[in-house]
């Protein structure tokens, strides 16, 4: 290996890593779901109450590591980004309550817990347990800060996705985690200032091999959640064309 390689995998030696992680969301089938333009917007966002456990399971991984951690920089920014997440769930649930008044959502309460514990929504549930068992397992903040970033790539490739669905649908303004509020408040976020929050890692001292399961664990349960929105959006369309 020659030095300048050597150089470039001493700095970033994720970055591989994360792109085959990218790559795999961008080449998930709920992304030509969401893009199909013979499928109705209100089968679409039936993506919403679906990833509902995910979305407050998420929160509580935002609690939990504004709780723990230690007191070197990493871990400063590891808190910081759980303190800038923290609340979002709580726009979630007023979507839910303006969807639900549209007709898309749950019908009865055994309908919405049955959605969030049927096996129709097991992958989702398994990504918000793995998320919390590598961070719990995990007390290194680089490690952590990795499988945060995965967190994020997959929220942008979901967003990304599902944005053109909101505009479409009139609803940009309207809605609060799924609109202009929750991209204004991306916009600012401390973790999208940084060119690369892994730029000044002592790689030496980590086993990187391990840090690159936990990512791509990470991206895995991310992939199969995905998957699940576009089955649930299949099962949408299915309904509507039901006699």
């Amino acid at each position: 290996m020659s030095a300048v390689r050597a150089e470039e995998h001493h700095v970033h030696p994720l970055k591989a890593t994360f792109q085959a992680g990218q790559q795999r969301l961008a080449d998930n089938r709920s992304v030509t779901a969401l893009a199909d333009p013979t499928i109705s917007w209100s089968a679409k966002l039936v993506v919403v109450p679906t990833m509902s456990f995910w979305v407050l399971a998420f929160g509580d991984a935002m609690a939990l590591l504004q709780a723990t951690g230690g007191t070197s920089p990493h871990d400063a920014l590891v808190r910081q980004h759980a303190s800038e997440d923290a609340e979002h769930w709580r726009w979630f649930l007023e979507d839910l309550d303006s969807l639900a008044a549209q007709g898309i959502g749950a019908a009865s309460m055994r309908d919405a817990m049955l959605r969030q514990w049927g096996p129709t929504t097991a992958a989702v549930r398994e990504c918000a347990w793995t998320l919390q068992q590598l961070l719990r397992t995990h007390h290194d903040p680089v490690v952590r800060l990795a499988v945060l970033e995965a967190c994020e790539d997959g929220f942008a490739a979901f967003m990304d996705s599902m944005r053109p669905v909101i505009r479409g649908a009139g609803k940009y303004v309207e809605l609060k985690y799924f609109g202009a509020l929750h991209d204004q408040a991306e916009a600012g976020h401390a973790m999208h200032k940084l060119a690369d929050p892994f730029l000044d890692v002592d790689w030496t001292r980590r086993d990187v091999s391990e840090v690159q399961a936990a990512v791509e664990q990470m991206y895995d349960r991310l992939d199969r959640m995905h998957t699940c929105y576009a089955e649930s959006i299949e099962a949408a369309v299915a309904a509507e064309l039901a006699p």
